[in-house]
């Protein structure tokens, strides 16, 4: 049975459209060369969109489209597409995202638009990604499983494919690194763990770039390839050029340091919070690697998470720090509690 690596899927589910996609969808920017039937719409959904009631703007936006289409305005009809989109997206709606993202493409393509292209075909990867996470979630002994989970991850690589052939062509540095991204991810589902490592040393050397690379890029970097050799540690899989165990134990410790210094200078508390917690469970787990003397050094890694997190306001915080707060108290609890028994 396929099982989704919960280190890989974890960044799937923290990524939000807003922060992935660079297009403007401000689409009050857009001429409508005085229209008044679309220019009026135009204003109803943007003004709607900004208060918060999504299926009301999902109604705007998808009404703002079809005046655009009938009228002829292709790029108004692409931005409120991909507005709508987003929107489907952050609902949770993920087919229905996909659908749209695909007639943004199409739109997109004759517009000649190679920066939507692109954000599309990113956008399609990491959607049919969620789509198989879903999947495995909701149906796991559903006989047939499989053969649908293949398909959804085949689509997922083939966007992502897709773009990489469009970033190497208008050289677009960032772009390829997404897109070496994305196929390590679904390379990593499917338990090739060693062309996964590839594919995130590749867009390493991507996130490094001084140009177009960002601290939260390298930390999502370190994360993703301790995350596959924690994998790799764990199922026996290590390849003689990964040095020994001993040497990869040492490796997968050093990224999680260094996903922790990189998420504190792109101030991203949550990613921080989640490499305390995997580095208390590697440090507790070390045995002879640390001469068995690990506890007090994962004990210290968990308190980190709890004091991360009482400094976070509720909204920063959020389900995902929520869990991680309570991890860390249980585990925690737990090791002290190990310690006071009288033998």
């Amino acid at each position: 049975t396929m099982m989704m690596d919960d280190e890989v899927m974890k960044v799937l589910e923290t990524l939000e459209p807003s922060e992935e996609e660079t297009l403007d969808c401000d689409i009050s920017s857009q001429s409508t060369s005085g229209e008044r039937p679309l220019s009026v719409q135009l204003i109803y959904a943007r003004e709607v969109d900004k208060t918060g009631h999504l299926q009301q703007a999902l109604d705007a936006y998808a009404w703002l489209v079809e005046l655009a289409a009938r009228e002829g305005n292709a790029q108004i009809e692409m931005n409120a597409c991909h507005r709508a989109a987003q929107i489907h997206r952050k609902k949770g709606d993920l087919s229905q995202a996909i659908t749209l993202y695909h007639h943004v493409l199409e739109v997109a393509r004759e517009l000649k638009d190679m920066r939507t292209i692109c954000e599309c075909f990113l956008q399609l990867g990491h959607l049919y990604l969620g789509m198989a996470k879903a999947k495995n979630e909701n149906e796991a002994k559903r006989v047939g499983k499989e053969d649908v989970l293949d398909e959804l991850l085949d689509n997922a690589v083939s966007n992502f494919n897709s773009l990489l052939t469009i970033a190497q062509t208008i050289h677009d540095s960032r772009a390829i690194g997404e897109a070496r991204k994305g196929v390590g991810l679904v390379l990593a589902i499917k338990h090739r763990y060693e062309d996964a490592l590839k594919q995130f040393q590749l867009y390493t050397k991507r996130a490094n770039c001084k140009k177009t690379g960002t601290n939260k890029m390298r930390a999502n970097a370190a994360q993703l390839k301790a995350g596959v050799l924690t994998r790799m540690f764990e199922t026996d899989t290590l390849g003689s050029s990964l040095g020994s165990n001993k040497d990869v134990f040492d490796k997968i410790v050093e990224l999680r340091w260094q996903q922790a210094a990189l998420a504190t200078e792109a101030h991203d508390d949550l990613t921080i919070m989640e490499a305390y917690l995997k580095l208390a469970h590697l440090y507790e787990n070390a045995g002879s690697y640390m001469d068995y003397r690990g506890v007090p050094k994962a004990k210290e890694m968990l308190q980190r998470v709890l004091d991360i997190g009482k400094e976070m306001d509720l909204k920063r915080l959020g389900n995902q720090g929520a869990a991680m707060m309570k991890k860390a108290k249980d585990e925690l609890d737990r090791m002290n509690n190990q310690g006071c028994v009288i033998s």
